[in-house]
């Protein structure tokens, strides 16, 4: 979003900068009018009213130059810096004409500083405006000028005046940046808005077109294992079974990728949550996985209790017992494998340890469909990860290469 903000922020920058260019002279001119006739009723030397009417005239008209310029060219940052840095050194000259630091026109200097500062925000235009500023206030306090101060009353009256030009053209040009800024803040909102409805959207048809063809292959890869295990039962020799019985492993591996798959691409609606408590659905789990864990020698053991829960108990359950599966395919020369929940605030965690081999780095640092086992999908992992999220929470996967794994699937909603 970052360079669709720089975009956004040129062109609306564009537009305000043109517009307050070309609307700029008019308002100079009034005020210049003003200032002179203010000036001219004054006791002033002559040659100090010719002096600023000739430099205050001089600024005016180089300001409708640039006005019908900006009909052939379009704006850019750089033009804008320099027109405002020109415009707050010829109001230096103009100070500098009328008294220096004591001055009636010294308050127009913050006009040009102040559209700059708003403009440019924090890059490096802004900082090049306050240097110009700082350089025009210190020369002013060095160098004396031709002339004296305006003499009163008229120099009050001049103040006076410069500040509410001051006013109009601040106005002119920080009105118009903030509303700018304001509707680039709107515009990334839409666009962000409309990016993430269009991922969601792509991620549906993902999940329905990714169902689909799963529920597709089921169908034959179920035809398919049905007729090899009839095959099966009148093998032609030893060899002959030993192929079926490879060929059904496969088909049933096959099986269990698609359901893990399509428990993985079922959409958020499908949650249902109500209360329940984590020790019983860990004792659920252990009692399914038990026989699967006796044949790799695995003992399971459950621990802790963290209250009550409002979850949905199918998709918890589904994903831990995908968790508990990887941990038991982890230790194929036997370990223990412990089920543990308890509460954390307004969390539960349900851990899975085991004594396994551990995770590689780029499945504890949470990328997709990455497996710590040879030949696995990543798909349990994966599924638990979206259980989580769907809850509200996340999945943490510790543990060293080695020296075992803990899986924790946290979720939000502990009641008491």
């Amino acid at each position: 979003m970052t360079r669709a903000f720089d975009t956004l922020h040129a062109a609306r920058l564009r537009a305000v900068g043109t517009r307050f260019l070309r609307q700029r002279p008019l308002v100079v001119a009034i005020g210049a009018l003003g200032q002179a006739a203010i000036l001219a009723s004054s006791s002033a030397p002559r040659a100090q009213v010719i002096a600023i009417a000739a430099a205050t005239g001089s600024m005016v008209i180089a300001f409708f130059v640039e006005a019908w310029a900006l009909g052939r060219r379009a704006l850019d940052e750089r033009w804008l810096g320099i027109s405002l840095g020109a415009t707050a050194i010829a109001i230096g000259l103009g100070a500098l004409l009328s008294g220096g630091l004591e001055s009636p026109m010294l308050p127009l200097l913050f006009a040009p500083v102040t559209v700059g500062l708003a403009a440019f925000g924090p890059r490096r235009g802004a900082g090049v405006m306050i240097a110009i500023a700082i350089s025009v206030l210190l020369v002013l306090a060095v160098v004396r000028g031709p002339f004296p101060v305006v003499p009163s009353p008229q120099r009050g009256w001049m103040v006076a005046w410069s500040t509410l030009m001051t006013l109009a053209l601040a106005r002119l040009g920080v009105v118009g940046l903030v509303e700018a800024y304001r509707s680039v803040g709107e515009t990334l909102d839409r666009m962000r808005g409309d990016v993430l409805e269009e991922a969601a959207h792509r991620a549906r048809e993902s999940e329905a077109l990714g169902a689909k063809v799963a529920h597709e292959i089921r169908n034959p890869l179920t035809a398919v294992k049905g007729l090899v295990q009839m095959l099966a039962k009148k093998p032609s020799d030893a060899r002959d079974e030993r192929r079926f019985a490879v060929v059904l492993e496969e088909v049933e591996r096959m099986e269990a990728i698609l359901h893990e798959y399509l428990t993985l691409a079922r959409p958020l609606t499908d949650l249902a949550p109500e209360p329940l408590r984590p020790r019983a659905l860990l004792d659920d789990v252990a009692a399914v996985i038990e026989a699967r864990a006796a044949a790799s020698s695995v003992e399971v053991r459950c621990e802790g209790d963290a209250g009550e829960v409002i979850a949905d108990p199918r998709r918890l359950r589904e994903a831990l017992l995908n968790l508990a599966q990887n941990a038991v395919q982890a230790m194929p020369g036997g370990g223990v494998m412990t089920l543990r929940a308890r509460r954390d605030g307004a969390q539960v965690r349900f851990e899975v340890h085991d004594t396994g081999e551990g995770f590689d780095p780029a499945v504890r640092a949470g990328e997709v469909f990455a497996s710590a086992r040879e030949g696995g999908t990543g798909l349990g992992l994966a599924l638990a990860r979206s259980v989580a999220r769907q809850h509200g929470g996340t999945l943490e996967i510790g543990g060293e290469r080695g020296k075992g794994a803990i899986v924790a699937l946290v979720i939000e909603g502990a009641t008491r």
